[in-house]
């Protein structure tokens, strides 16, 4: 919330008027002495308002007052009629009298406009957008635990109107200090136009991201603000509408076509890994071994030796030697 003190300008043709704006708080006036603080922001200031949101923070009456000063000469202070409370919305200054003029000086000419006020103004929160992915993520400014804020979000769609949502507070109902709000939402826009659906959101604490939805790629996301304050029943105007896109992802045609070429590789080199690795294996677990000449010839001189039956095996691996003589058990080769 935004606090504003304003008055009528004191106009001097051809000079500049300076401002100085003081207050004085409940603990100021009861335990202080009665003291005036001087305004962090206007002592002095040229313009006719001055920002007291820094000097007003707590909810108690608080007075204040204004003079207008020109070179050397200074005008009496002129204070509000009544105390102003951050609560209230508005509160009236009385008039600012013309600069003091030293003794034996001309009478005052200042020209004294307007009436003077302090009033609260609400203002939009800071707002931050941000994207995790496809996810729509908003922080907002943290103002206090007496600050609400409601977030309008949509997505904005190629030829689409947005139907924009008058978000306004119709009915305030206290009972049992428990404030009960019910909000009235109005679309107004021609039968068969295509509109941007509108969500509202209620975020009671500032300070910490809020996931609000997930976007579609290649879509523009859109968000407004606006801020609630349930103990004096106000709200402020909506902020900038914000929005952020997420590129589409398409798939390029040559992307494509070197994807369908690596399946197919793929396709065919597995099975033909698979039966390599399976012809090494069985030789490597079960290699077939030959035997040596020596080896094989000396072999089957046993056979025939203690196998009589054996000579019935072919010979050509035995050369010229013939079969052995069962009954005299001669060597195959013995002349």
């Amino acid at each position: 919330m935004k606090h504003v003190l304003t008055w009528g300008p004191v106009i001097v043709p051809g000079e500049i008027i300076h401002y100085s704006v003081e207050y004085q708080g409940e603990y100021e006036s009861l335990y202080m002495s009665h003291i005036w603080i001087p305004s962090s922001w206007c002592s002095p200031t040229q313009g006719p308002e001055c920002d007291i949101t820094d000097d007003i923070t707590a909810t108690v009456p608080y007075s204040l007052r204004v003079r207008a000063t020109l070179g050397s000469l200074t005008s009496a202070w002129s204070t509000l009629k009544h105390p102003f409370n951050r609560n209230a919305s508005k509160a009236l200054l009385s008039s600012l009298p013309c600069p003091q003029q030293p003794p034996l000086q001309e009478p005052c000419s200042l020209r004294r406009s307007g009436f003077f006020s302090a009033s609260a103004i609400l203002t939009p929160p800071g707002m931050e957008i941000t994207k995790d992915g496809f996810h729509l993520v908003i922080k907002l400014e943290d103002l206090g635990p007496q600050f609400e804020f409601f977030v309008a979000y949509w997505k904005r769609e190629p030829g689409a109107k947005h139907a924009f949502s008058a978000i306004l507070p119709a009915v305030y109902r206290r009972q049992t200090r428990v404030f009960q709000i019910s909000w009235m939402i109005s679309k107004a826009y021609e039968a068969g136009t295509r509109l941007s659906r509108e969500h509202v959101k209620m975020v009671r604490h500032g300070g910490i991201p809020v996931h609000l939805e997930t976007m579609e790629p290649g879509a523009a996301h859109c968000v407004k603000v606006r801020t609630f304050v349930k103990a004096i029943g106000r709200h402020s105007a909506f902020s900038q509408t914000e929005c952020v896109k997420v590129q589409g992802e398409t798939l390029p045609l040559a992307l494509a076509l070197f994807s369908f070429v690596g399946f197919m590789l793929i396709l065919v080199a597995v099975p033909l890994s698979v039966w390599k690795m399976g012809r090494l294996l069985r030789h490597s677990c079960c290699p077939v071994v030959m035997l040596p000449d020596t080896l094989a010839f000396r072999l089957r001189q046993q056979l025939y030796h203690w196998l009589p039956w054996v000579s019935s095996l072919p010979t050509a691996d035995l050369g010229t030697c013939q079969p052995p003589n069962h009954k005299t058990f001669h060597h195959p080769c013995e002349k």
